[in-house]
C-alpha cells in the first residue's frame, strides 16, 4: 500500500464541500491566509494527540524531523509562502518537533497540474521534482521523517518526497495531512 519505510498516513479531516476544513485549506493556498495553516496545524496536532495516542506518543519518543512538502519556486513566489511550512509550524508548536528549514530541498514545477490528472498519471508527474539545495540535511539521516502536507490525495506528492529522502539515506517516514481527498 504504502513505499517502504512509511509506517502510518494519518488525515486529520475529510476534505470535501460540505467541511469547513475545505474552505479553511482553499483560504490558506489561495487567500494569503498563513496564520490559518499555523492554526490548524496545531488543531491536528491536538485532534491527533486525542485520536491516536499510541501514534503521537511514538512520535514524541521518536521525535522525527517534520519535512513539510516543498513548492516550486514559482507556486512558492506566487502565494508568497509554502502552506505546508504553516502547518507544520502549528504542529511542531504542539509536539515540541523540529522541523526542517525552508529551502533544503527544492521543488521544480510539475509538468502539469495535480488536481486535472488521474493516480498514475499524478505519480508520472512527480518523478524527479526533488533535488538536495542545501546539505545540511544530512545532519538529520538517523532520524525517522514526519511528512506534512495540507491534502493527500492519491499520495503521489507525499510518496515522492519519501522516495527522495529514502534516496539520501532516510530510513523510515510518517505522513501526516490535514485532511484526505
Amino acid at each position: 500500500m504504502y513505499p517502504e519505510g512509511i509506517e502510518w498516513q494519518v488525515a486529520c479531516w475529510k476534505y470535501d464541500e460540505a467541511h469547513l476544513i475545505q474552505r479553511l485549506i482553499h483560504q490558506l493556498k489561495h487567500k494569503a491566509a498563513y496564520d490559518i495553516g499555523v492554526d490548524l496545524g496545531r488543531a491536528a496536532a491536538d485532534l491527533f494527540r486525542q485520536a491516536h495516542p499510541y501514534k503521537y506518543e511514538e512520535l514524541i519518543s521518536e521525535r522525527p524531523l517534520v519535512v513539510p512538502v516543498p513548492l516550486s519556486e514559482k507556486r512558492r513566489n506566487s502565494r508568497g509562502y509554502n502552506q505546508s511550512y504553516s502547518i507544520a509550524e502549528g504542529w511542531a508548536v504542539v509536539a515540541s518537533l523540529p522541523i526542517l528549514r525552508e529551502g533544503v530541498i527544492a521543488r521544480r514545477a510539475s509538468k502539469i497540474n495535480q488536481v486535472q490528472i488521474s493516480k498514475s498519471e499524478r505519480r508520472m508527474n512527480m518523478e524527479g521534482v526533488y533535488r538536495l539545495a542545501c546539505p545540511s540535511v544530512y545532519d538529520w539521516v538517523t532520524r525517522p521523517v514526519l511528512i506534512m502536507d495540507d491534502v493527500y490525495t492519491t499520495g503521489a506528492t507525499c510518496f515522492a518526497l519519501w522516495r527522495f529522502l529514502k534516496s539520501i539515506g532516510f530510513k523510515k517516514s510518517y505522513l501526516i495531512t490535514l485532511a484526505m481527498a
